[in-house]
């Protein structure tokens, strides 16, 4: 034990002296030996760990090993000399308190990062060019350190850092916020968490989750400061493109570090520094966010919950975006009107037809639907996501009552009676609905929209006096009656129990039956009626007005029509 130890000492010395001179294979065969040992030899480790003249060579050798492969970037035995270097610091530093402390105030984490720096800056290659005739050692060398990557030099140093820190409260405080609230590491992160390199990006999540895990002061760093702010951008930036890699966890490390920030009540706060600087009522980073939150109330294992800042937020932005998306589809032209419904729908016609405007202006209005994407996806992920909450009892009392009274229910109310004056209600034959699947055609965007206000009102209404009233009192009942229909814009999807939750709850489908909004209706309807006599009344005045013909009928030949209030079937 003594003999690597002062071997290592030794040899550090000679490198420093001269690194060109130095016996680089010999060192390089001294560190891997040494690497291995600190793992299972904890005297070792804690001699070498102990050993203040060990972390300060071992800064000066990073330095100057970088310092040297800068001048060469070809030298590959010095590029495995600086692996090497950092490898044995990672082992030493693993779940060992008094190392890891001694490691960090040494001030090695400063050269690991200045490395790290130097490389993913200036874009320094770290691949490997061995060709054969080299000598043997340096050959078993190259095939021992061999990684699925061509970054082994980041990959080192940042598990390094993460070894470093990984279990240690008093160091996280003391680098995560040296790291936080110095935004000169803003360039740094950015690079790591955009590397192509899955290894390298994995060990940084697992740093930063390990930095802000069950700590409130910490979690709040990554919200507040610019770094941290830039750090959640990449992660909402990763967690799209990751999703579908089976081969890695990088997406469940990205969804552990969201939940983190939910947790520990900072959702609000991370919302609300992602608000869209152009006036929309919702940016994609925004979007993204309630997708990851819409992924944790679906997720079984998952015990997310929001504070009441967090839930108020939520409605507001419903009712924001519901606002922004009516004024969306004012500007289509309106389809004719249902053939069920009521006065108290406030679903009058407008002026405007189809046929109106040259081919100039039905562009644009298709660009200004394209322009309000980010509020269509946020007005379908926050009515998803409210509705399960208030299905599944995950939200506070207040928010029903946040809901009715603060105008977002009259907000959800008013774009469905938009969307059912401009957007089309579809029942194809069964013979387009095998054939057709092109989704360019119909109204652009805002499909399901009135799915899920019809099951927003539905849940709000269940065994809930003063919100059936309240829907009777805005004009919904007969805008939820007239959902009482087949509309294959407006699917209800129900989940194949095998598919993959995680793709589940980001809506990659597999195996799912489609069921059309008029069942949501058909519930919605029962829940507004149950044991309310004015809301019964005012269905008892309504009458048939007209039978509309349904494609598959007419596809066998049957016909409907309306003789005495009844609708009488004609067959061929």
């Amino acid at each position: 034990m003594t003999s690597i130890l002062s071997v290592t000492l030794e040899l550090q010395q000679q490198l420093l002296e001269n690194v060109s001179t130095a016996p680089l294979p010999l060192y390089i065969e001294c560190l891997e030996n040494c690497a291995k040992q600190v793992i299972g030899d904890a005297g070792l480790r804690e001699e070498l760990g102990g050993r203040k003249a060990f972390w300060q060579q071992s800064c000066q050798c990073i330095d100057s090993l970088r310092d040297e492969l800068a001048q060469d970037q070809d030298d590959e035995t010095v590029r495995q000399t600086l692996i090497a270097t950092v490898r044995l610091v990672r082992n030493i530093v693993a779940n060992d308190i008094n190392n890891q402390a001694n490691a960090v105030s040494s001030g090695i984490s400063n050269n690991i990062e200045n490395m790290l720096a130097w490389c993913l800056l200036e874009n320094i290659p770290e691949s490997k060019h061995i060709r054969a005739g080299h000598n043997t050692f340096l050959n078993y060398c190259v095939e021992y350190y061999t990684l699925p990557t061509d970054r082994p030099i980041t990959q080192m140093g940042v598990q390094a850092l993460c070894n470093m820190l990984t279990g240690n409260s008093k160091q996280q405080n003391i680098l995560w916020t040296v790291w936080m609230k110095d935004s000169g590491y803003s360039a740094l992160f950015a690079k790591l968490l955009s590397t192509s390199d899955q290894i390298t990006l994995m060990s940084t999540l697992v740093l930063i989750f390990n930095c802000i895990r069950n700590d409130r002061e910490r979690s709040s760093m990554l919200v507040e400061t610019q770094t941290g702010k830039m750090i959640l951008k990449c992660l909402l930036k990763n967690a799209e493109l990751v999703l579908e890699d089976e081969k890695t966890q990088n997406f469940e490390l990205i969804f552990a570090i969201f939940e983190q920030v939910v947790n520990n009540g900072l959702f609000s706060k991370a919302f609300a520094s992602f608000a869209s600087k152009e006036g929309l009522a919702i940016s994609s980073n925004q979007t993204i966010l309630l997708k990851m939150y819409d992924s944790a109330i679906h997720r079984q294992q998952s015990h997310i919950n929001l504070n009441a800042a967090d839930e108020r937020l939520l409605v507001d932005s419903l009712k924001t975006t519901c606002n922004q998306a009516v004024d969306a589809l004012s500007k289509l032209p309106e389809v004719a009107s249902s053939a069920l419904g009521s006065s108290d729908s406030n679903a009058e016609a407008s002026s405007m037809t189809e046929s109106g405007g040259s081919a100039e202006d039905q562009r644009n209005v298709r660009m200004t639907v394209e322009d309000t994407a980010n509020a269509y996806t946020g007005v379908i992920l926050l009515l998803q996501t409210i509705g399960t909450m208030i299905v599944e009892g995950q939200c506070s009392s207040e928010v029903k009552q946040e809901i009715a009274n603060g105008g977002c229910l009259k907000a959800c109310l008013d774009l469905l009676a938009q969307a059912e004056r401009k957007i089309p209600r579809i029942t194809k034959s069964t013979e387009a609905m095998v054939s057709d699947t092109d989704t360019s055609k119909g109204t652009v965007g805002f499909m399901y929209i009135k799915r899920d206000i019809v099951r927003l009102v539905g849940a709000l209404a269940y065994q809930d006096r003063q919100m059936q009233d309240k829907v009777r009192e805005l004009g919904g009942i007969g805008l939820v009656l007239s959902q009482c229909n087949i509309d294959d814009a407006n699917p209800c999807k129900w989940f194949h129990p095998l598919a993959s939750e995680l793709f589940l709850v980001w809506y990659v489908i597999t195996e799912c039956i489609i069921v059309d909004v008029k069942e949501y209706a058909i519930v919605a309807v029962r829940n507004l009626l149950d044991k309310n006599s004015e809301n019964q009344a005012i269905v008892e005045q309504l009458s048939p007005q007209d039978a509309v013909p349904h494609p598959v009928l007419e596809e066998i030949g049957v016909t409907t029509e309306l003789r005495d209030g009844k609708v009488n079937v004609r067959k061929p």
